[in-house]
């Protein structure tokens, strides 16, 4: 009885084909936008606290270096969580804010956007990152390979587990859950140093390294089922 009663009001409202759809589009003026200004148009939308936290980060963490010395890598490690937090909620604003229905409208897919969003805040923590590997490196006589590997962790870690929780988790809720979760790995380092003094070792580097390759993978994974699920969401 359902079926048959949506069968017949699909058939009863549906709109009729559309005449001359393509000659009417044809002659639509569609502006030109360049690559450049469309990642300069996502630049300004990213919000301003993202680019402060990130500031504020990396000034910390050049102070602490004059004060803790060769334990920088567990006050940088430890700051580390909180500039992958930025990352995460700005390319989540968009489903947590009820955004993307009105995006995936825009000329630009909603998977184009997010990628030019992630590209931006990409390079920005890259080169923070790459300041934070050279300071650890210089205040801890540690190679830079081996200085980037242990900074990878929490950052990947802190990824992974905050976009997991964006998709389980939907509206306002996410943000509390995702700064919790930067918290708990933040704290986490701390744990690690009074419980595994030799973590940082020689002979751990190996498992460093394949840690940091599995949330790699995971990470890009989560972003790309981040994507895919707001999209379901919006033609749902």
């Amino acid at each position: 009885m359902k079926a048959d009663m949506k069968r017949f009001l699909t058939e009863a409202f549906e709109a009729p084909a559309p005449k001359q759809k393509n000659e009417f589009l044809k002659r639509m003026e569609r502006p030109h936008i360049s690559i450049f200004s469309f990642m300069l148009q996502q630049v300004l939308y990213i919000r301003k606290r993202v680019w402060l936290i990130s500031l504020l980060a990396s000034v910390f963490a050049f102070l602490s270096i004059g004060y803790v010395g060769a334990d920088s890598l567990w006050i940088i490690s430890a700051l580390l969580p909180f500039v992958a937090l930025c990352a995460v909620t700005e390319n989540t604003r968009s489903a947590v804010y009820g955004m993307a229905e009105l995006e995936m409208t825009s000329r630009f897919s909603l998977k184009s956007i997010t990628l030019a969003r992630l590209s931006v805040i990409g390079v920005l923590h890259f080169l923070i990152f790459c300041m934070l590997v050279l300071l650890t490196g210089k205040s801890t006589a540690l190679p830079i390979f081996r200085a980037s590997i242990y900074l990878l962790v929490p950052y990947l870690l802190t990824s992974v587990l905050s976009l997991t929780a964006a998709r389980k988790i939907h509206g306002k809720e996410v943000l509390y859950a995702c700064t919790g979760i930067s918290i708990l790995v933040s704290s986490l380092n701390f744990v690690v140093k009074e419980m595994l003094p030799n973590v940082y070792g020689e002979k751990q580097f190996v498992w460093w390294c394949v840690l940091v390759i599995y949330l790699l993978v995971r990470m890009l994974n989560e972003y790309k089922r981040t994507i895919y699920q707001t999209e379901e969401l919006v033609w749902n």
